[in-house]
């Protein structure tokens, strides 16, 4: 049954030894989440589905939902992260909160001597990011940041075709990403806007698939539904990037999407394309006088990547047995520039010179 621990913030001390996170690939991990709304659960469908990892607690602000999560999981539950911290049966945090907590969270944890995985963005800021990563150094940890479309089979088998030269010198890539459902508005209004918090996603498939940053980048973007017009923000973009071999990178992006969630990549050659194809819940064609009919797509995206989530899970239970990190700091840090320039190039309307511009993001 779950069990809520009191806070002991005495405990806070550096005196705590940063535990060996490169044991046994046979040692259970014992993890804590923070965070129990979308992102947290299917994190725990993963948990679930994996030998090497399992809940040691669930933290929440809603004391009910920690409750009643951690019956259902077996684990301990709290309101307050920092208890979680203090416990030296922790063996590492997964941070599924808010996007505005996830910085101070990740810094408690690694203070603490825990190894992170967060989901992105791992700050608001590039200083953020930098400090993270800082500190992950000073104390010898892994931070895990979560890019789960990496962890796709069909996504990752484009990459690889790619990479093998089996398409020729890419010539052109285009990358699909019309999400469903569309987030609520209450979430918009924190999430950082479209770009920092979801095409943040194709930009990061871009540098996987082409291994290396844009030249030059240039945005259309605009605010579609009533709800988006009027913020600031938008939820219908275009990007466009040209890389130094004359390869263009082409991002279609969609807050909303009727059909279920599209995600789809394709890689363009001098000697042949590779694509990632829409996923439907079953591989069935009825074919008749009507024409040919296949299942709708996977509505949503936790059933779109549910396998890329469970294989995003694994690889960080890999790096806590010593694995190196799927992700860098300077992919990471890339991924939020080229944000940072999408949505720069959009207000002001004009071609963005990556390299003029790169170091004078903050």
């Amino acid at each position: 049954a779950g069990m809520k621990v009191d806070s002991v913030q005495a405990r806070q001390l550096i005196t705590t030894q940063v535990r060996s996170f490169a044991s046994s690939s046979a040692k259970k991990h014992r993890v804590a989440l923070f965070g129990l709304g979308r992102a947290g659960q299917y994190r725990i469908q993963s948990i679930q589905q994996l030998p090497g990892i399992e809940l040691a607690w669930v933290h929440d602000p809603n004391e009910e939902l920690a409750k009643q999560e951690a019956e259902r999981m077996h684990c301990k539950y709290t309101t307050n992260y920092e208890d979680t911290l203090a416990d030296p049966d922790v063996d590492a945090v997964i941070v599924a909160s808010p996007t505005d907590q996830h910085f101070g969270q990740i810094m408690k944890s690694l203070e603490a001597g825990k190894p992170v995985f967060t989901e992105k963005p791992l700050g608001s800021n590039l200083s953020q990011i930098d400090q993270s990563f800082a500190k992950a150094k000073e104390m010898g940890l892994p931070l895990f940041v979560g890019f789960n479309r990496r962890f796709d089979p069909s996504h990752r088998a484009v990459q690889q075709a790619v990479r093998a030269g089996q398409i020729g010198d890419p010539h052109m890539v285009k990358i699909t990403s019309r999400d469903n459902p569309m987030p609520p508005p209450d979430f918009m209004k924190t999430s950082g806007g479209m770009f920092l918090d979801f095409v943040i996603h194709d930009f990061d498939m871009a540098r996987f698939v082409t291994g290396k940053n844009p030249v030059q980048l240039f945005t259309f973007a605009s605010p579609m539904r009533p709800f988006i017009q009027g913020t600031g923000d938008v939820d219908n973009a275009l990007v466009t990037m040209k890389y130094d071999c004359g390869c263009i990178v082409a991002i279609d992006a969609s807050r909303g999407c009727t059909y279920g969630n599209d995600m789809r990549v394709q890689a363009f050659g001098d000697k042949g394309c590779m694509e990632s194809e829409h996923r439907h819940a079953s591989n069935t064609l009825l074919s008749n006088e009507h024409g040919l009919l296949r299942p709708v797509i996977h509505w949503s995206f936790p059933q779109r990547y549910r396998e890329a989530y469970m294989k995003e899970v694994e690889a960080f239970v890999g790096v806590l047995n010593g694995d190196p990190l799927p992700t860098s700091h300077d992919e990471i840090q890339a991924s939020y520039k080229l944000c940072i320039l999408a949505d720069k190039s959009y207000r002001e309307n004009r071609v963005i010179d990556v390299a003029t511009e790169w170091d004078q993001i903050e």
